[in-house]
């Protein structure tokens, strides 16, 4: 008998779908809205308006670090509780099946960046003057929140799924498409392509403590590490990646042009002082950036806030 040079057999493949076609599937097909908000700074509206570009934000910079590791772990609770190695892990040479090889990996990534370097995100909500977004991402209600026409966006927005119910049936669907049956790893998809889709995914899911945010996200995967080519230092996209400070820490942004149609609104934050002489200068800034859309509506919040 040959013996196990201790990795998982690997299970012929079935006839199957594309890692592709299977996020697209698992994702929520709902369309959205025909208008979503953007809460920001006034720096950053300046941006939108003079640079006709949204910065998207670096996914190894988010707000919440769990953010990132919310799928992984999910299927390792799955994992751990609906699965077990057929033999001990300490048995040197013993076959490891497709589950425990899987949990493996999985555990061991879950500390690493490199695999979520590319991928950046626009957040949208459905919520209109709201004081929760105004507080978290509009400068305490001193900035603005933008009206976006999801049709006139050169992204597809996608819903961002909160359910518990639902991230454990994507993590399972997940983990019976990487293994076989009989406990073996599949050719096609194997731990690496269970990774890959986990990656692709975890962009549309938050942990159920976020659900009042009812976000939207336009995403986009760019390479963002540069290369040694002909002796020069190259980099694919090195015109739509940015850079800037975030306190200390350099922060790698996505530059997504921006149709002018694209904007149907902005509300001035319920901190802003002076209204009428920040409807007046908005509307310059609209104007002289081209933004001659007269359909974009310039409000005010309805909320009465003022932090202490």
């Amino acid at each position: 008998m040959a013996r196990s040079n201790g990795r998982s057999s690997v299970a012929p493949d079935p006839p199957s779908l594309s890692i592709g076609t299977v996020v697209d599937e698992l994702l929520s097909p709902t369309a959205p809205p025909q208008v979503l908000y953007h809460y920001c700074s006034g720096a950053s509206l300046m941006g939108i308006v003079e640079g006709r570009k949204l910065w998207m934000g670096s996914a190894c910079f988010l707000n919440d670090p769990l953010e990132w590791r919310w799928l992984p772990r999910v299927a390792v609770e799955l994992l751990k509780k609906n699965y077990r190695p057929t033999v001990p892990a300490q048995r040197i040479g013993a076959r490891r099946n497709g589950h425990w090889e899987l949990l493996s990996m999985l555990e061991e990534r879950e500390e690493r960046d490199a695999e979520r370097v590319g991928i950046f995100i626009a957040s949208l909500t459905e919520k209109h003057d709201d004081l929760g977004q105004w507080r978290a991402y509009a400068n305490d209600a001193k900035g603005y929140c933008v009206g976006f026409s999801t049709a006139a966006l050169p992204i597809k927005p996608q819903k961002v799924i909160y359910s518990l119910e639902r991230h454990r049936e994507i993590a399972a669907r997940i983990i019976d498409d990487a293994v076989a049956k009989d406990g073996r790893l599949k050719r096609q998809w194997g731990a690496e392509g269970c990774i890959a889709m986990m990656r692709r995914l975890q962009p549309a899911m938050k942990p159920p403590c976020y659900e009042q945010e009812a976000e939207w996200r336009m995403i986009v995967e760019g390479e963002m590490i540069p290369h040694w080519s002909d002796g020069k230092l190259s980099h694919p996209n090195a015109n739509d990646i940015g850079l800037r400070l975030r306190g200390d820490s350099i922060v790698p942004y996505f530059k997504l042009a921006l149709p002018a149609e694209s904007v149907t609104s902005v509300t001035i934050g319920p901190q802003q002082p002076e209204l009428d002489a920040t409807r007046y200068a908005l509307k310059l800034l609209l104007a002289r950036n081209e933004f001659t859309n007269a359909r974009i509506e310039i409000a005010s919040s309805s909320i009465p806030y003022r932090s202490m």
